[in-house]
């Protein structure tokens, strides 16, 4: 999360030295304290803690690029700091039927809590790979394959793995939350403007048409897979 544009470095970098950048990571996440209770993680939850960072900073508007969570996150900060949130850029969306929601929630985080012999890292390390090859990642079928590049180079998996460690078995918690935030209610409600983008080929690429039939206000663009062509897409909506 950052208060001008947010998510993972690949969203930031095309924005260092051009306009002020702050990456904010989420309370037990990343570099962040573990000031937040796991049993009360909620996305209005992390949107508190992200306006009490932009007070402290003394930030008084901003455009938001924010992944899965991050742009749950803005939408939930328009509720609780209206006219705070210029633009929302939701790069990934969470809209699922009932029985998706089911299954994500008993199969998508397995515990990954320490274990004598170290197999919580490999699992950790399986699971993370097994994301950018599969959606969901468990379901290792021809029709679970996205067709797309995987970002499973070494460095960018350990890196992955590593932040993944960091939370530790709260991922469980963060991800339930951003799987039962009510998606279609809060995207109807807001009444900032929001660009939908995701890659073609992941598993939620097809939920970009599932963005636009819930709320028509919102505006959707397939993602390019060279991080260089980011910016010309998010300043023409920035300025829109």
């Amino acid at each position: 999360w950052s208060s001008d544009v947010c998510s993972s470095d690949l969203f930031l970098n095309g924005y260092v030295g051009k306009r002020p950048v702050i990456a904010l990571d989420l309370p037990n996440a990343g570099e962040s304290d573990k000031i937040l209770d796991p049993a009360e993680i909620t996305i209005a939850a992390y949107a508190r803690y992200a306006a009490a960072a932009l007070d402290a900073l003394n930030i008084q508007e901003v455009d938001v690029i924010g992944r899965y969570s991050g742009g749950q996150v803005a939408m939930e900060l328009t509720r609780l700091k209206p006219g705070t949130v210029k633009h929302i850029i939701h790069a990934g969306i969470m809209l699922f039927d009932d029985a998706e929601l089911a299954d994500l929630l008993a199969n998508y985080t397995p515990t990954i809590a320490p274990q004598w012999d170290g197999s919580h890292l490999v699992t950790a390390w399986a699971c993370l790979r097994d994301m950018s090859l599969f959606w969901p990642w468990y379901n290792r079928t021809k029709s679970g394959v996205m067709r797309r590049d995987a970002a499973i180079d070494a460095a960018s998996l350990d890196a992955r793995v590593q932040d993944l460690l960091k939370i530790g078995d709260t991922y469980r918690n963060a991800y339930a939350a951003s799987f039962t935030y009510p998606m279609a209610e809060r995207m109807k409600e807001c009444d900032v403007p929001m660009l939908v983008v995701e890659f073609a080929g992941t598993g939620a690429h097809a939920r970009l048409g599932l963005a636009k039939a819930a709320a028509p206000r919102v505006a959707i663009a397939d993602l390019s897979e060279n991080p260089a062509a980011w910016p010309a897409l998010f300043d023409g909506f920035f300025t829109s």
